[in-house]
């Protein structure tokens, strides 16, 4: 690849980058990594092309997979092979939307219990810019307080094998 012309270059990578979007569908996430280590690859080199032009090749930023939300039955799933723990940690990201990354940020002060409606108030992400409130089910509500009670857990740690 070092033995071609620069302009030759320019077009093999353009041609790549178009080959990535259309004939293989790769999300533009995927063609940014591929692209960063062409990229990487002439810069260590003394290759000196047009990067600026050859990023108008990656086009607009699209989304190839559409997320989509965990039915009621595969939480049902999660929960029926889960201890008392996980089942908190499960509940809590599926009734109040928390992200898997708040859950270690969570302390026991940042849960207001609302004794009237049966509900915990999370303050999530305290003290940071992105903090924001949220409320739970009662489902959860019941088992956050089973776990903070001391209730023991009926399934053993080395039994369960999900990933979160």
């Amino acid at each position: 690849m070092l033995l071609f012309e620069p302009k030759k270059l320019e077009g093999l990578i353009a041609d790549y980058i178009t080959h990535l979007q259309i004939d293989r569908q790769l999300s533009s996430n995927s063609i940014n990594l591929h692209f960063a280590a062409i990229s990487h690859f002439f810069q260590m080199n003394n290759v000196i092309l047009n990067w600026k032009k050859l990023t108008k090749f990656k086009g607009r930023k699209r989304l190839v997979v559409e997320d989509e939300p965990y039915s009621k039955e595969q939480i049902r799933q999660l929960l029926d092979f889960a201890n008392l723990r996980l089942k908190c940690i499960i509940l809590l990201m599926s009734s109040a939307g928390l992200r898997r990354g708040a859950i270690p940020k969570l302390r026991i002060r940042d849960l207001k219990k609302i004794t009237k409606h049966g509900l915990y108030k999370i303050s999530v992400y305290k003290k940071e810019s992105e903090a924001y409130t949220a409320f739970v089910t009662p489902e959860c509500t019941k088992h956050l307080d089973q776990y903070l009670n001391g209730e023991p857990c009926k399934v053993k740690r080395s039994q369960i094998q999900l990933r979160l």
